[in-house]
């Protein structure tokens, strides 16, 4: 299956799991069990099908790498903590104070905020289609919270509103951060699992390790949150890493407008026609977002880079490269970036290319340098899908730097731009 549709399935697993998720939450909550004995046991079901999942990847030795490395193995836990620990208590804590639907379209607007950290962390372009996108999917969230009359919208409890607010920013910041970094999917949510199990293991046994009857309700729902923690996180930053990151998050607007649907067949509550609104608005939201060509160009450091030449990261298409040349230069903070070059320029700066290539192979260069066609660094899938998301004409050539973001803008500032104002004065 090609990567773009490997992805989009993913995103469709995603927001079916997701959208079902709050309605799990509320069954465990509301059944008498003890919200961390329910998430111990969540996790502890989490972390065993993850792991499960590492093995059937084959992803065992990289597990291996992080556990041994203290650097990445922290950074891992930490955003696990956050991601799966403290997120989960929160929606978790907030939904037995507010109901379903109200508690999840304020918490899925996150797509909003993350549009604010997308320019700093991940230093995607945002451009006018995407603003309007999320505006529109924003307004339709509105209409979901006020129930259509903002006179009916009331928080009776601004703390817990308030938590409600922090979790949404938390649950939009460290996605853009977990794509920043190049580690591998199946180890990660693995370790994210454990440690919010550890976290919560150590809160439970502070109150004195409570127990409550768990019922068949409790059941369902743990059985299902266990598979959630345990697949949900693969699909959802196997779909983020790989596809523009307001696609992602505008279509996952979509998510509560099931959790509507789930809360009135499996919970009884009221399912109200402007829900139907919501669910139109997502869609002219996500058709605008097809129209969009440049939203999710990389916004360069440099200035002339940033001027002159429009780079793309394209780090997703390398997720799970078998090349340890370009999996090494991913490491860490390293970025796969890319610009579109026409073939004649291609040729004249074909010599320069293998040579800085030999360097980077000898140890002498920070970057590593080759082109949508070079077989020895890219697959077929890994090229289409490129050129794909980028549109690549007949006549052009995908020049990409793997490594340090700053060192591939320089190749590209004197291999690109340089050399074009070089042709150009001499013409």
């Amino acid at each position: 299956m090609e990567i773009k549709n490997v992805a989009y399935t993913y995103l469709a697993l995603a927001i079916v799991l997701g959208a079902l998720y709050p309605v799990a939450l509320y069954v465990a909550g509301h059944n008498g069990m003890n919200i961390f004995e329910f998430l111990v046991i969540g996790f502890t079901m989490g972390s065993a099908g993850s792991l499960a999942f590492v093995f059937l990847r084959n992803k065992q030795r990289k597990l291996l790498s992080y556990l041994l490395n203290k650097k990445d193995l922290a950074i891992l836990l930490f955003v696990g903590l956050l991601t799966h620990g403290f997120t989960s208590f929160g929606l978790l804590y907030v939904e037995q104070h507010m109901s379903v639907p109200l508690a999840t379209v304020i918490f899925r607007m996150q797509p909003l905020l993350m549009l604010l950290f997308l320019p700093f962390i991940l230093r995607e372009k945002v451009t006018q289609y995407q603003v309007a996108a999320l505006v529109l999917a924003v307004l339709g969230m509105s209409i979901a919270i006020t129930g259509g009359s903002i006179s009916t919208f009331v928080v009776n409890n601004l703390p817990i509103f308030g938590l409600l607010i922090f979790v949404t920013l938390l649950d939009a910041v460290l996605p853009t951060i977990i794509k920043r970094y190049a580690y591998d999917i199946e180890s990660s949510v693995f370790l994210f699992n454990i440690a919010a199990l550890i976290f919560f293991v150590m809160i439970y046994l502070s109150y004195g390790a409570p127990s409550s009857p768990i019922g068949t309700a409790s059941i369902e729902a743990l059985a299902y949150v266990g598979i959630f923690f345990a697949f949900n996180p693969f699909f959802y930053y196997g779909a983020f890493r790989r596809l523009k990151s307001t696609i992602v998050t505008n279509t996952y607007f979509i998510s509560p407008f099931l959790t509507f649907l789930f809360s009135a067949v499996l919970l009884s509550q009221p399912l109200y026609p402007y829900y139907f609104v919501v669910a139109a608005l997502t869609a002219i939201g996500v058709y605008i977002q097809t129209l969009d060509k440049k939203g999710g160009t990389y916004i360069a450091k440099n200035k002339v880079a940033r001027q002159h030449i429009s780079i793309y990261d394209v780090t997703s298409a390398f997720i799970n490269t078998n090349v340890d040349a370009v999996h090494d230069a991913m490491k860490g903070s390293g970025r796969v970036l890319a610009v579109k070059i026409d073939r004649e320029h291609y040729n004249g700066i074909k010599g320069i290319i293998e040579m800085m290539r030999s360097q980077h192979l000898a140890g002498k260069s920070a970057s590593l340098i080759y082109t949508h066609f070079d077989g020895n660094y890219i697959n077929e899938k890994e090229s289409d899908f490129i050129r794909d998301i980028i549109g690549v004409k007949d006549n052009e050539v995908v020049l990409m730097s793997a490594g340090a973001p700053e060192t591939s803008e320089r190749v590209f500032d004197s291999l690109v731009y340089e050399r074009q104002a070089g042709l150009a004065h001499t013409i």
